[in-house]
């Protein structure tokens, strides 16, 4: 039967009680981590206060992220107790997710930060079933494997549609499964905060509710019970609303209304287990991020973190390998500030309405910050764990102690800083013009387990605050187990260098590969296996590889022509210089050779630019890395990189991302609205096509752009791979929340490998890895 408010069906409005945590937005972060440290405790006071209250008024709450509790607990350790008890009574719901997610989490950092909510769990006595992740439109496509590994069984979500593309209909559920099988049953809910857009206290609210059913009908959801998140207050960061039981008792006394019922989110789910009326269809692909291209706005901060993240990983090779563990104090503050600054909150509301006002300016620092933080953090545990192990050797004459941190031999580049009386080459002195201007004491290194003598490169340094003279230096070890050391004693003069890499005839002649550059000064033409002289299949319509190019929204506000708060827009004036360097010049390094290029006639904002294309005697790769100098522009702006790497799209070539947790194909294997113009990596994408696969792998850049340019198009469906990639350096095109403009010295680098026959996982994915963990070396000084 129809009510007067034309509700034709016995509707139930199950309401979610929650706040959305950003780590900043609203307020700065420092005003922000205290007041959800509050918040969970205001919420144990309304559940005092309502506890005579029947179930569905009484109050109940859901926390969205468990980094809330650590920060309640950190406050308010003499209310622990009351705290585990309202969750293992059911008033209180803890999820299993540590913060909101973006891209830049490593499938590591995603283990580590879900672990504690699951110790807070076992400690305590009490199960999670739910993770929730809000805001945000997208996550990894490994994410549902992990958090069925750890019992995980619901996926609560709602997703803020503004600057995307609609991911599916009002109150839909799927199961979205990983691509190793883990499966979470998933609930795509409006906006976090429609329970108080539609205001069940407002005289109004019974029209709009009726309005809001209908359309939810209309969409094609079947059962007549929804969910519904709820806030103490309209906006983000919002404390608990008390108010919120006595709305939904004042609600529930007037006939003919829609029930209203209070929950935590795992009622929400089992109600959907025992009675939705349809079947529910499985999703066993990705769910890019149409929000991920932020990332790419802090593109010096956003490469620091994922080497962090690495560095974390190389140390937990070496605690291994030395049977010592690092400081966990350390390892706690490095982990915890990689996670705030991969968490989806960058900066304030007005990061691009205001860029210089205060609020826009402490956030970034902060935010900023947690990439510092995490890097210097995890770079210090690693040099000083390499060190300790380095001075068991004091006794010894100096030299270089190396560690492999992969699982598999390796030869490889090693680079580190040599201070000069670190290693025996005289007396305390200090460098006190701004650089240092002599080359510094020769020398080379002998292997201590083959005896070859190796040559090295050095370029004079100065080595600390001290101003010590010192040397960057960097050679070539061969053979080196996984995970174990190697000594290199250090001997004094040159040995002569004779790489069997070079320059000749207008090619690039490595070993292994040949190097062919554009004759337009566009970058590279073509790349060829030295032995065979089969070609990679570089596609010559379009782009060079590494060509780069510069992209402007002229006029004032042009981010708003892509998308501003009214929406998305289809018709943005984007203007795409290319960028051209200038003829070559040879380099020879002791193991190998390169090409350096200078840019000439920049456009826009970019003050220098330069590509270094490297190749090696004993390295089947090339490296590309690229050194940019710019002035901040707060207008749009933003910098590709290209790489063709199919010689015939019609050949149906297929590009294939890493991500944390799954390999995807990009299109093919994506839930339909998801992100189809950009997409991240974790470490690197590779392009198949009939005459092999080449893997690019680049421990920087997170963001690539699948079949050229797509900024702008706001694709539904991505079209068949044509073979060309472009890597996403940096934008700055976001209206909310990202910085608005970035400016500086950055560096950034590909490696290039090439695997003959089709696609290999373990292959491409060892290769990454090494570009991801590099051998790391430390200095054996003399003794004393």
């Amino acid at each position: 039967m129809k009510s007067k408010h034309n509700f034709d069906r016995p509707w139930e409005i199950w309401l979610v009680h929650h706040t959305h945590v950003d780590i900043g937005y609203t307020e700065p972060q420092d005003v922000v981590i205290r007041k959800h440290a509050e918040f969970v405790a205001q919420a144990l006071d309304y559940c005092t206060a309502t506890d005579a209250l029947p179930p569905g008024e009484r109050f109940c709450w859901t926390c969205e992220v468990s980094w809330t509790i650590k920060a309640f607990l950190a406050r308010y350790p003499e209310r622990a107790a009351e705290f585990f008890r309202r969750v293992r009574e059911g008033r209180v719901e803890v999820t299993a997710l540590y913060l909101h997610l973006t891209d830049l989490f490593t499938q590591e950092l995603l283990e580590q930060t879900t672990d504690y909510a699951f110790q807070l769990a076992r400690k305590h006595d009490f199960e999670i079933v739910t993770a929730m992740n809000d805001d945000v439109n997208g996550w990894t496509w490994g994410l549902p494997d992990l958090l069925a590994r750890r019992g995980v069984r619901y996926f609560d979500t709602a997703i803020n549609q503004c600057r995307s593309l609609l991911v599916g209909r009002r109150q839909k559920v799927l199961n979205w499964t990983g691509p190793g099988g883990g499966s979470v049953l998933l609930s795509l809910g409006n906006i976090y905060v429609t329970g108080n857009m539609l205001d069940f206290t407002h005289a109004g609210s019974p029209e709009r509710v009726a309005d809001y059913l209908r359309e939810v009908g209309e969409s094609g959801c079947p059962h007549h019970v929804i969910e519904m998140r709820i806030q103490g207050e309209n906006h983000d960061n919002a404390p608990p609303g008390l108010w919120i039981c006595d709305a939904v008792r004042r609600w529930n006394a007037e006939p003919e209304r829609p029930r209203l019922r209070l929950i935590t989110a795992r009622e929400w789910f089992q109600e959907v287990v025992a009675h939705w009326p349809a079947p529910i269809v499985e999703h066993r692909a990705g769910w890019p991020d149409w929000w991920a291209d932020g990332n790419g706005s802090a593109a010096c901060e956003s490469a620091l973190v994922r080497t962090a993240q690495a560095d974390l990983k190389r140390l937990e090779a070496l605690e291994i390998a030395t049977g010592r563990a690092a400081s966990a104090d350390r390892v706690n503050r490095a982990r915890e500030a990689a996670a705030f600054f991969s968490e989806h909150t960058w900066g304030a509301w007005c990061s691009t309405d205001a860029p210089e006002s205060l609020t826009s300016k402490a956030q970034w620092n902060t935010k900023a910050g947690f990439a510092y933080t995490a890097a210097v953090e995890a770079g210090s545990l690693v040099q000083d764990h390499l060190l300790a192990e380095a001075d068991k050797y004091s006794n010894e004459s100096p030299g270089v102690l190396v560690f492999n941190p992969g699982d598999h031999p390796r030869t490889d580049t090693v680079e580190l800083l040599v201070p000069d009386q670190d290693i025996g080459f005289g007396e305390f002195c200090q460098v006190m013009e701004p650089v240092r201007s002599d080359e510094g004491p020769a020398f080379h290194l002998l292997d201590e387990v083959t005896g070859q003598a190796i040559a090295v490169q050095r370029s004079p340094a100065i080595s600390d605050s001290a101003r010590r003279p010192g040397q960057l230096v960097k050679f070539l070890a061969t053979d080196l187990p996984g995970q174990s050391f190697r000594r290199f004693r250090l001997v004094a003069g040159e040995i002569p260098r004779t790489p069997r890499s070079g320059f000749h005839d207008g090619i690039l002649k490595g070993a292994q590969v040949e190097i062919v550059p554009s004759a337009d000064g566009a970058g590279i033409a073509a790349i060829r296996d030295a032995k065979t002289g089969a070609d990679w299949g570089l596609s010559h319509a379009g782009f060079a590889l590494g060509e780069v190019v510069y992209e402007i929204i002229p006029g004032p506000f042009g981010r708003e022509k892509l998308c501003g708060w009214s929406g998305i827009q289809r018709d943005c004036p984007f203007e795409r210089p290319r960028v051209r360097f200038r003829e070559p010049e040879p380099r020879s390094f002791p193991f190998g050779a390169g090409l350096h290029f200078q840019a000439e006639n920049l456009p826009g904002s970019l003050r220098t630019l330069t590509l270094d294309v490297q190749v090696y005697d004993d390295l089947p790769r090339v490296d590309l890395i690229y050194r940019l100098e710019k002035y901040p522009n707060p207008e749009a702006e933003a910098l590709y990189v290209a790489f063709p790497l199919a010689p015939d799209a019609e050949k149906s070539p297929t590009t294939r991302l890493d991500l944390p947790g799954a390999v995807m194909k990009p299109g093919l294997e994506q839930v339909p609205g998801t992100a189809t113009d950009w997409h991240s990596i974790q470490h690197y994408f590779a392009v198949s096509d009939a005459g092999g696969t080449t893997v690019v792998a680049s421990p920087d850049i997170p963001l690539v752009q699948v079949n050229g340019i797509n900024t702008g198009k706001w694709q539904e469906v991505l079209s068949p791979h044509n073979g060309l990639v472009m890597s996403w350096v940096m934008n700055n095109y976001w209206f909310t929340n990202f910085p608005a403009a970035q400016g500086g010295t950055f560096e950034w680098r590909y490696s290039l490998h090439r695997q003959t026959g089709g696609f290999d996982r373990t292959q491409a994915g060892q290769f990454a890895q090494e570009i991801r963990l590099p051998l790391v070396a430390g200095v054996r000084r003399p003794p004393k």
